[in-house]
C-alpha cells in the first residue's frame, strides 16, 4: 500500500473550511490514564476513533497509469475492485471513506457506476453511484457518500464498467499485481478472481480511496445489490504504452500531533497515541488531549483524573520551634544533633538557638564563629533520601553546608559541598566546581539534596533550580566511591570570610516504592476482591457475578485472602495492560486446599479473558496434581491443609518457564506465548473446588532498552575571554551499518537443487546478538543471484526460534551475478529478547544454482540456514556439508518512528522435485507452534541536550549550540547528549574550554608546553616567571597543583591516564592555559 498526497475537491473543501469556521476540528476519544508510582501513562484513540491512522489515499496500485487498460475482446459488462481484508484495515477503523478515484482509460463512450461493497466476496453492497460525466485518460476523483470502516470485515472498492468492442476502458497501472488484492475482477459481482492469476494480466486497477476521520458518519448499510448483463469472453489489455499519467491529489487537512492538557495547561505534545507525564508530585490531575491540525486545534477529549499517592514519609523533621531560645542545639536534643567532636555542649561547636529569624516562627538555629553541628545517619547504603531545609545568610556574610557520606569527625568522606560566598555560589559534587550561583541574601532559600542510593546517584536543587547531578559514590571531587549516606554538617569556617547563617525546617524524607504484592488484609471479609481493588483485577466476564469472596478462614499472612469454592468463580488478575512478550517475569502466590477440595489456575497468553492458556496448575482432592502446558502434563504430589507456595518463572527472552512448587522445581518447557494475566477458576476437574489465594506477587523486568547512540565528535574553542560567547558544534549520531556472517565477497559460486525448485535461505542472528540493535531498524537487504536470470526471489524477515514468525515477504525485481541493495517496502523494528532470520525465498530451473554464497567455511547456524518449507531450518553446512555462508547482509539503523504490522504467516511453496536436500521435510518436522509478534517501537531522534560542567544549560534540534556571555572565569566541561523517544545517550566527547580575564598574547606566544602528545614527562618553559601550575583532567578536575619559581617546569606524567589535560600556567604576567595529551 501507498501513501500520497491527500486530495480536496471543492466539496471537501467546503466541508473543512466550515468546521474550521465552528471550531469544529475532530478531538481525540477515550482518553484513559493509569498510574505506576509517581508516573501518569495516557493513551487515547485518535480522531474520528479510527485505529490510529491520519487521514490519507489507500491504494494497492502504484499511482499512474503507463496509458493502459483491459476491456472485453468482445465488449461487455464487468467489475473491477481493489479488495482490502480486515488486517489492512485495522489502523482505519472507525474512519470514514469519503472519495474515490480510479482512471477511465481511452473510451469516452463506455459507462462506469461506482461501488463500495463488504464481505467476502463482496457480498454486501453498501455504496453504488452512476458517473455522469468523467474525462478519459486522466485521474477522476469523485465525493462519495461517507462509509464508515469496519475492519472486521473485508472492503471492495471499484466500479462496474460496460464498453463496446476494440476498447480497454479500465485503466491500469504497470505492474506487477498485488494478487489477490490490487487487481480483482468478476463478470457477475459474485464471483471474483485475481485478474493476474486467472488471465495472466499481471497488473492492478488504477483504483484508490481516501479515508479521513469525519465525526459522525454513519455505519455503511447494506442496499439491494444492482445487476447488470453478465457478460463473458476474453480480457485483453490495450497493450499500448507511452506517457505515464501519475495521480497527484492535492492537500486537505493534516493532523500533526496532539497537546497533553494537565489542569488546563499544556504540559507536552506528542505524534503519538500515548504520553507519559513523570515524576510528578503526589496530588490529583486533571487531564485531556487535543488534536493539532495545521490549520488549529480541536477541544479537549474526555477528561480523566490521575491520583498520585503519597510514597514517601518523613524519617526525620525538625523546625526547633520546640526548643529554647538562647540555648544550644545538640545541648538540648543529643539524640539527633551532634558537634564535629561529637561533644554536645561544647562551647564552640554546638550552634543556638535563635529568635533572630525563622522560616517558620519562632525558632531557627544560627551557625557562625566556629559553629559545627552535625545531623548523623545510621550510615544508610540504600533506599532514597531527600534532605531539604530553608537556609537565611544575612548580608555581608558567608554560608556553607555539606552532605556526607560517612562521618567519621576529621576523617569523614564528603558527598558533596556548597559555599555561600559574596562573590558567588560554589557547589563540590562529584567534582570540584562543577555548579556556580548567585546567592541571594536577606531572604530564606530552599535548598535539597536528593541522594539515591539504589542507582548511585544524586542532585542539588536550589530553591527548585536543580544545579548539579552526580555519581553519589564519587563523592564532592569525582575521586571517591564509597555509596553510602553518613549524615550532614553545618559548618561556620571552612574556606568562609565572615560566616553567619540560620537554617530551619530541617526535614528528611524517605521515598517507599508501593508493594509489588496484594495480601487482602486491607479488604472487607465477606466482600468481592475485584470489586474492592479495581483494575488490574477484573473477572472472566466483567461483573460481580464472577468475582472471588475475600475470606479469614484460612490466611496466610495475618488477616485475610480469597476463596475460589464454585464453578461460578473466575477472577483475573491482568499482569500488564498489554500482553508481555520481553524481559523476564515471576508470578508467585500461596495456595490452601483443604483435604476434600480442588484447586485450580492458569496463566492466560493475554491480560483479557479468553485468550491462550499458556500453562494450567491443578491441585486436586486426593493430593496429587500436575502442570499442563503445550499439551503436556507433568504429575507431582502437594500437602493438602497447609499453605503451599507456587511460582512461575518466564524469560521471554529464551522462551524458557518453569514451574516451582513450595522450591521444587516442577516442570521447565520451552514457552512460545506472551503473557498476560492470571485466571483463578473454579475448574472442578480434580474434585469439588476450594482453593484459598493468599500474598500474590507479580514482578517483571522488562529487557534493557538497547543502544542510543550518542553525538560525535563535539568542538568548540580551548579559550575565550570572559563574557564571550562559546560556539559549540558536533555531528548527528551514526545512522547504522551492515550486519552478515558472510565474508563480503560471492566467490562465483551458489547453491540450487538438483532438479529445481523451491527453498529458503536465512542469516540467523540470536536475541543475545541482536540485543545491541533494539529499537534499531532493518531497512535494506543485501544479496548476490548467482547465475540465473530467470529464477525468482522474495525477500523474507522473519522472527523467533525457527522463524516462526513473518515479519516481511516483499517480491523482487533483480540483477544475476551482482550484489543487489534492496530498500524494504516496511522496515522491520528491532524487538527485544528476540531471534532474527534475515533471507529470501528462491524458485529456480534444473541445472542453476541461483543462491550466491562466499567461499566458506560456514558459520553454522548463522550464516547458513536452509529450509524447504520455511518450518524446519537446518545448518547447510552441517547437515548437507555445503561449507558456505549465504551471501546476505541487513543493514540496521535510525528509522522512522512506527511499528511493523504482523503478517499472517503464508503456506509454505513446497517445490522440490527429485532434489538432493528433501530430508527435513521427508522426516516429517516440518511442524512447529507459532508465536505471535509483539513489535517494539523504533528509536526516533528528538533533540539533543547541551551539559556544562554535569549540568543541563540547553535543549535544540540543530547540531550547534552557543553558550552565550560565559562567566565567571574557570575551565567549563561541555558535552552532548541525544534525546530519542525512548531514552538519552550517553555524552559525546568532553570539551573543555578555559575561560579566563583576558590574553596576553605575548605571555601566550613566549610560553610552551611540549612534547605534545606526550608520555611520560611535560615541560612547561617560558621567558617570563612561572609561579604556579595547575593540571586538570578532561573531567575539570585538579590533579596536580604546584607552586614554583622557575621558567622551565617538568611534570613527570607517567601515572596519568591516557587523555586530553589541561594546564594552567600563572605567571607574573599573567594566567594562560595550555591543552595536552598524554599516551
Amino acid at each position: 500500500m501507498r501513501e500520497f498526497t491527500k486530495l480536496a475537491s471543492a466539496l471537501m473543501i467546503l466541508l473543512i473550511s466550515s468546521a474550521f469556521a465552528m471550531g469544529q476540528f475532530d478531538p481525540p476519544s477515550n482518553l484513559t490514564a493509569s498510574v505506576s508510582s509517581d508516573d501518569v501513562s495516557l493513551n487515547w484513540l485518535p480522531p474520528g476513533g479510527g485505529g490510529g491512522a491520519d487521514p490519507q489515499w489507500i491504494q494497492w496500485d502504484d499511482g499512474s497509469n503507463s496509458e493502459n487498460g483491459i476491456g472485453l475482446t468482445a465488449g461487455g459488462t464487468f467489475y473491477c475492485a481493489s479488495h482490502w481484508m480486515p488486517a489492512d484495515l485495522f489502523d482505519f477503523n472507525g474512519m470514514s471513506v469519503t472519495q474515490l478515484t480510479f482512471f477511465p482509460y481511452s473510451d469516452p463512450a463506455a459507462t462506469y457506476v461506482l461501488k463500495i461493497w463488504t464481505g467476502a466476496n463482496a457480498a454486501n453492497e453498501v455504496f453504488s453511484m452512476d458517473v455522469t460525466s468523467f474525462t478519459v485518460d486522466e485521474f477522476n476523483t469523485f465525493d462519495v457518500t461517507p462509509i464508515v470502516i469496519d475492519a472486521t470485515m473485508e472492503h471492495w472498492f471499484g466500479y462496474v464498467v460496460t464498453h463496446g468492442e476494440g476498447t480497454n476502458p479500465a485503466g491500469i497501472d504497470a505492474g506487477p499485481a498485488v494478487q489477490e488484492l490490487g487487481d480483482m475482477i468478476s463478470f457477475d459481482g459474485a464471483a471474483w478472481t485475481g485478474m493476474s492469476a486467472a488471465y495472466g494480466l499481471d497488473f492492478n486497477w488504477n483504483i484508490a480511496v481516501y479515508v479521513d476521520d469525519l465525526k459522525n458518519a454513519a455505519p455503511a448499510q447494506t442496499l439491494v445489490k444492482s445487476t447488470y448483463p453478465v457478460s463473458n469472453g476474453t480480457f485483453v489489455e490495450s497493450g499500448a504504452t507511452g506517457e505515464i499519467t501519475t495521480f497527484n491529489p492535492g492537500s486537505t487537512k493534516e493532523l500533526t500531533g496532539y497537546n497533553i492538557y494537565r489542569d488546563g495547561v499544556v504540559v507536552g505534545n506528542t505524534s503519538e497515541t500515548s504520553y507519559s507525564d513523570m515524576d510528578l508530585a503526589a496530588g490529583t490531575y486533571e487531564y485531556c488531549v487535543t488534536a493539532v491540525y495545521d490549520d488549529g486545534e480541536s477541544d479537549c477529549s474526555n477528561t480523566v483524573e490521575a491520583i498520585i499517592e503519597d510514597n514517601s514519609f518523613a524519617s526525620f523533621e525538625d523546625d526547633f520551634d520546640s526548643y529554647n531560645a538562647g540555648e544550644q542545639l545538640a545541648c538540648q536534643n543529643p539524640d539527633d544533633w551532634t558537634t564535629w567532636s561529637e561533644d554536645p555542649c561544647n562551647a564552640n561547636e554546638d550552634p543556638y538557638i535563635t529568635t533572630d529569624f525563622a522560616s517558620s516562627a519562632p525558632n531557627a538555629v544560627v551557625v557562625e564563629g566556629t559553629n559545627d553541628c552535625v545531623h548523623v545517619f545510621p550510615n544508610y547504603t540504600e533506599g532514597v533520601y531527600a534532605i531539604s531545609f530553608d537556609m537565611y545568610i544575612p548580608a555581608g556574610f558567608d554560608g556553607y553546608f555539606n552532605t556526607l557520606a560517612d562521618f567519621a569527625g576529621g576523617g569523614s568522606t564528603w558527598g558533596m559541598q556548597v559555599y555561600f560566598y559574596a562573590a558567588g555560589g560554589l557547589v563540590d559534587a562529584g567534582g570540584a566546581g562543577t555548579a556556580n550561583f548567585n546567592v541571594t541574601y536577606d531572604a530564606w532559600f530552599h535548598n535539597e539534596v536528593i541522594v539515591d542510593l539504589n542507582n548511585d546517584w544524586a542532585t542539588y536543587t536550589l530553591d527548585g533550580e536543580e544545579l548539579v547531578g552526580w555519581v553519589w559514590s564519587t563523592g564532592a571531587f569525582g575521586t571517591g566511591n564509597l555509596n553510602q549516606l553518613g549524615g550532614n554538617n553545618f559548618y561556620a569556617g571552612f574556606e568562609t570570610q565572615d560566616p553567619k547563617y540560620y537554617f530551619d525546617n530541617y526535614l528528611v524524607t524517605e521515598y517507599v516504592d508501593p508493594p509489588a504484592c496484594e495480601n487482602f488484609d486491607a479488604l472487607t471479609v465477606g466482600g468481592l476482591v475485584a470489586e474492592q481493588l479495581g483494575l488490574p483485577w477484573t473477572t472472566w466476564g466483567g461483573t460481580n457475578a464472577d468475582d472471588a469472596t475475600v475470606s479469614d478462614t484460612y490466611s496466610n499472612s495475618p488477616g485475610n485472602s480469597f476463596v475460589v469454592d464454585a464453578g461460578t468463580v473466575d477472577l483475573i488478575l491482568e499482569l500488564d495492560e498489554e500482553p508481555i512478550s520481553t524481559g523476564t517475569a515471576v508470578y508467585s502466590h500461596y495456595m490452601y486446599v483443604p483435604s476434600g477440595f480442588s484447586g485450580y489456575f492458569n496463566v492466560q497468553s493475554e491480560p483479557t479473558p479468553g485468550e491462550d492458556w499458556v500453562c494450567e496448575i491443578f491441585l486436586n482432592d486426593d493430593g496429587s496434581a500436575y502442570v499442563m502446558e503445550n499439551t503436556n502434563q507433568t504429575d507431582f504430589t502437594y500437602t493438602m491443609d497447609t499453605w503451599v507456595f507456587v511460582e512461575v518463572d518466564f524469560d521471554m527472552g529464551t522462551g524458557m518457564a518453569q514451574v516451582w512448587v513450595d522450591g521444587t522445581m516442577i516442570v521447565e518447557w520451552n514457552n512460545p506465548f506472551t503473557i498476560g494475566g492470571i485466571d483463578y477458576y473454579g475448574a472442578d476437574t480434580g474434585g469439588t473446588p476450594m482453593g484459598y489465594f493468599d500474598d500474590v506477587c507479580f514482578a517483571w523486568e522488562g529487557p534493557p532498552p538497547g543502544p542510543t547512540p550518542p553525538p560525535e565528535n563535539l568542538t568548540g574553542p580551548d579559550v575565550v575571554v570572559v563574557g564571550s560567547d562559546i560556539d559549540l558544534t558536533w555531528d548527528a549520531p551514526s545512522a547504522g551499518g551492515w550486519i552478515n556472517w558472510d565474508d563480503g565477497e560471492n566467490a562465483g559460486n551458489g547453491i540450487g537443487l538438483t532438479a529445481g525448485g523451491t527453498f529458503y535461505t536465512a542469516s540467523h542472528w540470536t536475541a543475545a546478538e541482536m540485543a545491541q540493535y533494539i529499537g534499531l531498524s532493518v531497512s535494506k537487504i543485501s544479496f548476490f543471484p548467482y547465475g540465473d536470470p530467470g529464477a525468482t526471489f522474495k525477500l523474507k524477515v522473519w522472527s523467533g526460534a525457527n522463524a516462526a514468525n513473518e515479519e516481511l515477504s516483499q517480491d523482487i525485481t533483480f540483477e544475476a551475478d551482482v550484489w543487489n541493495e534492496v530498500d524494504l517496502t516496511s522496515p522491520v523494528v528491532i524487538a527485544a529478547s528476540t531471534e532474527y532470520w534475515f533471507g529470501y525465498e528462491v524458485t529456480h530451473a534444473e541445472g542453476t544454482n541461483p543462491a550466491g554464497v562466499d567461499a566458506g567455511p560456514a558459520v553454522q547456524g548463522s550464516g547458513d540456514m536452509i529450509s524447504f518449507d520455511a518450518v524446519a531450518w537446518v545448518s547447510m553446512g552441517s547437515e548437507y556439508g555445503l561449507d558456505f555462508n549465504w551471501n546476505i547482509q541487513a543493514f540496521v539503523g535510525m528509522g522512522d518512528k512506527g511499528s511493523v504490522s504482523p503478517i499472517s504467516k503464508p503456506t509454505p511453496v513446497i517445490n522440490n522435485p527429485a532434489g538432493n536436500l528433501t530430508s527435513a521435510i521427508e522426516n516429517g518436522t516440518a511442524t512447529g507452534v507459532k508465536s505471535p509478534f509483539v513489535p517494539q517501537e523504533s528509536k526516533e531522534l528528538l533533540s539533543y541536550n547541551v551539559m556544562r560542567n554535569g549540568s543541563q544549560i540547553g535543549n535544540t534540534t540543530e547540531t550547534n549550540y552557543t553558550d552565550e556571555s560565559v562567566s565567571p572565569v574557570g575551565l567549563y566541561t561541555y558535552c552532548v547528549t541525544a534525546v530519542y523517544d525512548n531514552g538519552e545517550s550517553e555524552c559525546s566527547n568532553d570539551h573543555i574550554v578555559d575561560v579566563i580575564t583576558g590574553i596576553n598574547e605575548n605571555l601566550f606566544n613566549n610560553t610552551q608546553v611540549f612534547p605534545n602528545p606526550a608520555s611520560d614527562m611535560v615541560s612547561v618553559k617560558s621567558d617570563i616567571q612561572i609561579s604556579n601550575v595547575k593540571v586538570y583532567n578532561n573531567t575539570g578536575q585538579i590533579i596536580s597543583n604546584e607552586q614554583v619559581d622557575t621558567k622551565l617546569y617538568q611534570l613527570n606524567t607517567t601515572q596519568f591516564e591516557s587523555g586530553m589535560y589541561f594546564f594552567q600556567i600563572e605567571t607574573t604576567e599573567g594566567v594562560i592555559s595550555k591543552r595536552i595529551i598524554i599516551q
